[in-house]
C-alpha cells in the first residue's frame, strides 16, 4: 500500500518545495548570504525523506504481527528505483548547497569547532564503517555534508520560525489531511494513525522536536500567538492518535521539565511533577495489568537476546550488520525474526561496537547534557529529545538522512549556534545566562 503511486506528482512537490527559498531571494534580488544558504540546507534536509514516504510501500500491520514472509518480501523488495533516483538528485543538490556555503565562509575554520562535535563526528564515523574499512563514496558524501553544516552554518532566529511551519506543513497538516483522504494507507489495522510517516512511531522525534521550538519560542525573539497555543494541542492530538506510547512519554516529560523551569518549582513539586508523568502515562496507554513482555512491545526478548550474544564478544561487538537479514535468517529465533534493530539506540551501540559503542554514545549524550544546560536549563529538553526516544527505538543513526536524523543534526545546529547568539528580551519569560567566550567554543 502506498499513499500514491503518481512518479510526476511526487517529483513535482519535491522540486517546488526544495527550491521555493533560493527562488524567493532570487526574485527579491537579494544576494544570498550564508544565513540564507544555511536556510536552504535546512529546508532540503526536511524535504528529504517526502519522495520515499510517498511512494514507498507499507505493511499496514503492526510490526511483531507480520508473517515471516511479508517482512522477507518486504525486505528484499526495498525502496523502488524511482525513488532512489529522487533521492540521488536532492542529495547533489545538497552537495551542491554545502559547497557554496563552505566557499561564503570556508575562511573562517576552527579546530575549536571541530572539537565541540567531536562526539557527534565519532558517532558518524563508527556508522559508515571507517573503523572498520567499508566505507564507500556515498558515506563520505554523508560526512562531507553533516560536517559542513555543523561547522559554516550561520544561525539566524528567523530559522525557527521558517522550520517549525515547514515541518508541521509537510508532516502533519499532511498527515491529518491523508489520514482522511486516504485511510486504508494511513491508518493502521489497530487504529493508530501514522499519517504521511510508514509507521505511527515516526511521529516521535518530529513532534517533540517541533514541540521544543514552539516551546523555546520566546528565547528566539518570537511573539506568543493564538497559532502555537493551537500547534501545540494540534501536535498533542497527533500524538495521541498515533498510539505511540514513546512520543507520549517524550511530549509529556518536555512539557513537565518546560513547567517546572518556567515556574520556578521547588524541588518537592519537581518531583511530584514527574512522578504524575508514569502515571498518567500508563493511564492513557493502557488499562490492563502490566505485562513487561507485551508492554515493551517484545522488545525486552530482543534485548535479551542481543546481549546473550554480546556475551560472547563483548569487547569489540558484534558488528553493525547483526541485525542483517542474512544474520537474522541464518541465526535468529523465529519469533525475534522481525527484529530490524535492538529497538533501543543506545543498546544498538553497545551490541554494535562493544565497549567503543559504550564509550562514545555516553559521551555524545554527556556532551549534549552540558551544552544544553550551559545555554538555559530549558535547554535541556533538546536532551530528552536525544535521551528518552532512543531508550525503545533506533533512531540515532547518522549519517542515514532519514527525517529523524535530519531533525537529530538541525537539533545539534540549533544547540550549537543559541550558545552564541541570544535573542532575547527582558520581558521574555526566559532568562539568560551570561557566557564566557572559552565555554562558548568548549
Amino acid at each position: 500500500m502506498v499513499i500514491t503511486d503518481s512518479l510526476i506528482l511526487v517529483l513535482l512537490i519535491t522540486l517546488i518545495g526544495i527550491l521555493l527559498p533560493v527562488f524567493k531571494t532570487f526574485i527579491k534580488r537579494k544576494k544570498s548570504s550564508a544565513k540564507d544558504i544555511t536556510y536552504y540546507i535546512i529546508h532540503t534536509l526536511l524535504f528529504y525523506p517526502i519522495p520515499g514516504l510517498l511512494l514507498e510501500s507499507r505493511q499496514m500491520i503492526p510490526i511483531g504481527g507480520q508473517s515471516t514472509d511479508d517482512m522477507v518480501n518486504q525486505l528484499e523488495t526495498g525502496l523502488s528505483s524511482q525513488i532512489i533516483a529522487i533521492n540521488y538528485g536532492i542529495l547533489l543538490y545538497l552537495t551542491a548547497l554545502n559547497l557554496w556555503l563552505f566557499l561564503k565562509r570556508g575562511n573562517i575554520f576552527n579546530w575549536h569547532l571541530v572539537l565541540r562535535d567531536k562526539w557527534f563526528y565519532l558517532i558518524i564515523i563508527l556508522n559508515i564503517g571507517l573503523l572498520s574499512l567499508s566505507i564507500n563514496l556515498s558515506d563520505l558524501m554523508y560526512l562531507f555534508l553533516f560536517s559542513i553544516f555543523l561547522l559554516f552554518g550561520k544561525f539566524e532566529n528567523s530559522h525557527i520560525k521558517k522550520i517549525i511551519n515547514t515541518i508541521l506543513l509537510l508532516y502533519f497538516y499532511s498527515s491529518f489531511a491523508l489520514i482522511f483522504l486516504k485511510p486504508e494507507a494511513t491508518i493502521f489495522q489497530d487504529g493508530a494513525w501514522s499519517g504521511i510517516f510508514t509507521n505511527p512511531n515516526g511521529i516521535v522525534i518530529v513532534a517533540n522536536f517541533t514541540l521544543i521550538l514552539i516551546l523555546l519560542a520566546p528565547y528566539f525573539n518570537l511573539k506568543r500567538t493564538k497559532w502555537q497555543y493551537f500547534n501545540l494541542t494540534f501536535l498533542f492530538s497527533m500524538v495521541l492518535m498515533s498510539g505511540s506510547r514513546n512520543a507520549l512519554l517524550t511530549f509529556l516529560s518536555i512539557i513537565a521539565l518546560y513547567l517546572i523551569f518556567i515556574y520556578k518549582l521547588k524541588l518537592l513539586k519537581s518531583i511530584a511533577i514527574f512522578l504524575a508523568i508514569p502515571i498518567l502515562y500508563y493511564a492513557l496507554v493502557s488499562l490492563k495489568n502490566i505485562d513487561l513482555i507485551s508492554l515493551t512491545s517484545n522488545r525486552i526478548l530482543i534485548w535479551e537476546y542481543a546481549f546473550d550474544s554480546l556475551s560472547k564478544n563483548f569487547p569489540l561487538g558484534l558488528g553493525a550488520d547483526f541485525f542483517s537479514l542474512e544474520n537474522r535468517m541464518k541465526n535468529f529465533p523465529s519469533h525475534l525474526f522481525f527484529a530490524t534493530s535492538s529497538y533501543s539506540s543506545f543498546i544498538d551501540y553497545i551490541v554494535f561496537y562493544g565497549a567503543f559503542g559504550v564509550i562514545v554514545i555516553t559521551g555524545f549524550m554527556i556532551s549534549i547534557f552540558r551544552k544544553t544546560k550551559r545555554i538555559h536549563s530549558l535547554f535541556i529538553m533538546f536532551f530528552l529529545l536525544f535521551l528518552i526516544p532512543n531508550l525503545f527505538e533506533s533512531y540515532f543513526r547518522p549519517p542515514i538522512l532519514n527525517i529523524n536524523n535530519a531533525v537529530f543534526l538541525v537539533a545539534v545546529f540549533i544547540i550549537n549556534s543559541s550558545r552564541n547568539y541570544f535573542f532575547f528580551k527582558q520581558d521574555s519569560l526566559i532568562v539568560e545566562y551570561p557566557f564566557s567566550d572559552k565555554k562558548n567554543l568548549s
